[in-house]
């Protein structure tokens, strides 16, 4: 539901329509911002107009650096940044992260072999013959040892 407000010359302004969960601040209401960086201010500073949250991100710009750990164990630090609510949500972080879009897109790889393991009935099959199935496990051996050796 949209909320109409008296802009006091004489019209009305139809705001758009917001997530049930967020709300327009009115503006007889102070909005206190917390922390949103990990360096502590040098001077606390009063910011006004800020009347909603978009408007507190673009006004503060939060960011945080982060460290990973590799497969491998090698720490890559990355910045993840905050420019509206959403991006306070797991896909947003996957989108801002190159190892996290790695990661998410080998878990994916590994869902779609789940899948056809689990409902290949042919592959099934196959896998269901022991002499079969080490004449598989042999053929990606080799060429698991193909691939390892053209890096």
């Amino acid at each position: 539901m949209s909320q109409v407000v008296n802009d006091g010359v004489g019209g009305f302004v139809q705001s758009p329509e917001l997530s049930p969960s967020i709300k327009h601040l009115p503006l007889d209401r102070t909005l206190y911002a917390g922390l949103l960086t990990a360096n502590p201010p040098v001077k606390p500073t009063i910011a006004e107009g800020l009347t909603d949250t978009g408007k507190v991100l673009e006004h503060y710009q939060p960011c945080i650096n982060v460290a990973f750990e590799d497969k491998n164990g090698t720490t890559r630090e990355e910045t993840i940044r905050f420019k509206s609510l959403a991006d306070f949500s797991l896909k947003s972080f996957v989108a801002q992260s190159g190892l996290l879009k790695e990661l998410s897109h080998e878990k994916e790889q590994y869902q779609k072999l789940g899948n056809e393991l689990r409902f290949n009935r042919v592959l099934n099959k196959a896998l269901s013959d022991p002499i079969t199935r080490q004449y598989f496990l042999n053929f990606f051996k080799e060429m698991m040892n193909e691939l390892d050796g053209a890096k």
